[in-house]
């Protein structure tokens, strides 16, 4: 079992987190849509992710880190999380940046009537940008 293919059923859970995830695995869309499999149909999926920059000298930077990365800790520093989320079709409905924006906290579901005039409830991100490591366990997907 991967992130990609669970062994867990349609509709398993209320909520996903992932913490510095998509940057391990091989095809993040993939791993977006096995976690919407997941999830019931009025889940949230809360997100701790670092993503490629949209500034040009440090977008730069990132893909010529990820050249070395990938290879020696199999991490990609040049991921478009936020395209891949929408490709997956969720819908993003709170982005903030936690580091430049280069680190993001997001929340995403795909049932749009879950969240209708403004919701703003769920667990606040300052909570989880205290300590945070890289580390990838698909098995806790």
């Amino acid at each position: 079992m991967d992130a990609e293919t669970t062994a867990f059923a349609d509709n398993t859970f209320d909520t996903v987190v992932t913490v510095c995830t998509l940057c391990t695995v091989n095809q993040a869309v993939s791993c977006l849509q096995e976690i919407k499999r997941v999830l019931k149909r009025d889940g949230e999926l809360l997100m701790f992710e670092h993503v490629l920059s949209k500034n040009p000298v440090y977008a730069l930077v990132l893909k010529m880190m990820s050249i070395i990365t990938k290879y020696l800790q199999g991490t990609y520093l040049d991921r478009n999380t936020v395209a891949n989320i929408e490709k997956a079709g969720f819908k993003i409905h709170s982005h903030k940046n936690v580091y430049l924006d280069i680190v993001k906290a997001l929340r995403a579901n795909y049932s749009a009537e879950q969240f209708s005039c403004g919701d703003n409830t769920g667990l606040p991100f300052t909570s989880l940008i205290a300590r945070f490591r890289c580390y990838s366990n698909p098995a806790l997907i």
